[in-house]
């Protein structure tokens, strides 16, 4: 399953021109948590499985190795599907700053969350909360499940 993920990442990195298979290619990630976690993955995959050198470079947020990739400094970095939308549309984390150079290379990994309340006893409570979509993170996105 993990190497079904890396697939179509692989290929993109794979497509790159000659000079690329020479040099070592960096992915942004955070500094810690997930994103740090699937980076380092991804990179040990790219680098054993092709002749490209991938490092994974943390930094402070996405907010701040975006703006390398939109520029070309870096090569590759992680992002959700929220904050690529902002990135590009110039909205929520990224008010008045569009990034016009982003390119999605690979929907890698679902990355759902769960919301939990306390258990509601009365049954006419509970009717009310039915399901209705997240509108900021998309028409899939379900914010609450009756």
């Amino acid at each position: 399953m993990k190497k079904g993920l890396f697939i179509t990442l692989i290929v993109a990195v794979a497509l790159m021109s000659t000079a690329a298979f020479s040099q070592t290619v960096g992915v942004g990630t955070t500094k810690g948590g997930f994103a740090n976690q699937a980076g380092q993955s991804l990179s040990k995959v790219v680098s054993q499985k092709t002749g490209i050198q991938m490092r994974s470079q943390p930094f402070g947020g996405s907010s701040v190795y975006v703006p390398a990739v939109n520029a070309g400094k870096l090569e590759f970095g992680l992002e959700n599907k929220l904050e690529s939308l902002y990135a590009v549309t110039s909205t929520g984390i990224y008010p008045g700053r569009k990034h016009p150079n982003l390119r999605v290379v690979s929907a890698t990994i679902p990355f759902r969350v769960a919301i939990y309340i306390k258990k509601i006893r009365r049954s006419n409570q509970s009717k009310t909360l039915k399901a209705s979509e997240c509108q900021a993170a998309g028409p899939h996105s379900v914010l609450f499940s009756p």
